[in-house]
């Protein structure tokens, strides 16, 4: 396996060696100077055509809204007391869930409102709004199953019933 590294690596050298040798030519004095890295934080793929700057204002708006939403829906108390005490757990740890989600997106959207102001860390906060955005959508299909599952479940029961008849 080394042999292979090493051969990786003598390859990526010798096609450097013109490059390398061009921007030599190109300096006054003897002693080489590495050109200055550019930041990449001018477009991000996942921002398409948009500056990343752009892309990072629309997300703070879009983690504002979501922090409020979710805040409204933790609020929201269900039309009658759950039957159950394992009804009245699930809904307290939904209702935590969404408190919890929704302080993860306010906090996350002070971090970008901070990276408009430094370039350098705009391309952090989009990774992490990413991330944020990825983790919501696993719960968003857990719930849908568990949705899914408590429907059939209802309409096994309700055909059950109404085949007594």
């Amino acid at each position: 396996m080394t042999k292979l590294h090493a051969i990786s690596a003598l390859a990526c050298l010798l096609a450097a060696a013109p490059a390398f040798a061009a921007e030599r030519a190109t300096t006054s004095g003897p002693v080489y100077v590495a050109p200055q890295p550019t930041l990449q934080t001018q477009t991000d793929t996942r921002c398409g055509t948009r500056s990343l700057a752009v892309c990072t204002r629309e997300r703070v708006v879009s983690l504002r809204q979501l922090s409020d939403g979710l805040n409204r829906a933790a609020a929201i108390k269900p039309d009658s007391k759950p039957q159950s005490a394992a009804d009245q757990k699930a809904l307290e740890s939904y209702d935590q869930w969404l408190r919890d989600t929704s302080a993860e997106a306010r906090s996350l959207a002070a971090q970008g409102e901070r990276a408009l102001s430094q370039p350098d860390l705009q391309m952090s906060f989009n990774l992490q709004y990413l991330a944020l955005q990825s983790k919501m959508q696993k719960q968003n299909q857990l719930e849908q199953m568990i949705s899914n599952v408590m429907k059939t479940k209802h309409d096994t029961a309700k055909n059950s019933i109404s085949n007594m008849r």
